[in-house]
């Protein structure tokens, strides 16, 4: 069996998030093994962890080798997205309500689930937002807020996928590799292209490759983090183009929200049978 874990949320599905010290079962830290900066995972505030965690008998099955099709269609679909919400958003401006405003009613669209349904619907809830003021340095400030629970949670969500890109992207991570229960090589990446790793001294080629296997499996899971920020802030200013009421800020759980069904209807899509 092989499985990819991480210390942080994962929003793209590709790591099984695991808490902050958890060790494998039967996981055993090699003597062999030296790392001047001992990962301190047991600190909830600190590096993130990316490891690989894999048996002798999974080596035949080429894990990564499947992972990699999977990768490569949240890519494109990350790619695609821009054009998808383009068009969605282009039917509603040629499709005003008897107001002259853009109307986001969902009653007359699909009863299914779709993830431009789900937009719809929060978009609704933005139209129909109230005031609500708080405290701030300097005086009270007030501002446009929707209050529908479906809103909020997209807002509440979208904070913390806040908090994991700025762990994800912006601070150094350890990438471990661990064989049969074995850490076989930890390393320390800083993002800017600089990598330290520790081998065991029995490490052998299979080994090597299959660690570095891990750390470029970790880098694009980056490089793809990065991509889905940007399409959710993209998102987030032809969305708020449409509004009458509300800001770009107000925009972003929306367009959160709209991405991560994306998503995760991409990975619904993805065949769970892998041809041998």
């Amino acid at each position: 069996m092989t499985q990819f874990e991480a210390t942080l949320p994962d929003p793209l599905g590709l790591w099984l998030s695991v808490k902050a010290g958890e060790l494998p079962p039967g996981y055993e830290e090699s003597s062999d093994l030296s790392f001047s900066l001992a990962p301190d995972s047991a600190t909830p505030s600190g590096p993130p962890v990316f490891r690989m965690r894999l048996s002798k008998e999974s080596l035949a099955d080429e894990p990564l080798t499947r992972q990699e099709s999977e990768m490569a269609q949240l890519d494109a679909a990350l790619q695609h997205l821009p054009n998808r919400l383009e068009a969605l958003l282009q039917g509603m401006e040629t499709n005003p309500s008897a107001a002259g405003n853009v109307s986001f009613d969902t009653a007359a669209a699909e009863t299914e689930w779709s993830p431009e349904n789900e937009l719809r619907a929060l978009l609704n809830d933005l139209t129909q937002s109230e005031s609500v003021s708080f405290e701030a340095q300097g005086g009270a400030l007030a501002a446009q807020e929707p209050l529908s629970r479906a809103w909020r949670q997209a807002r509440d969500e979208f904070q913390s996928f806040l908090e994991t890109i700025n762990q994800t992207v912006l601070h150094f991570a350890w990438v471990e590799t661990v064989l049969d229960g074995k850490l076989i090589a930890r390393s320390a990446v800083d993002w800017s292209g600089d990598t330290i790793t520790a081998w065991v001294e029995t490490a052998d080629s299979v080994q090597k490759r299959l660690h570095h296997q891990t750390l470029e499996r970790a880098a694009r899971t980056r490089h793809l983090n990065l991509r889905l920020f940007t399409a959710i802030t993209g998102g987030a200013i032809k969305i708020a183009a449409l509004l009458t009421t509300g800001t770009p800020v107000l925009a972003l759980p929306a367009a959160y929200r709209y991405v991560m069904a994306v998503i995760r209807q991409t990975r619904e899509w993805q065949s769970p049978v892998h041809p041998s």
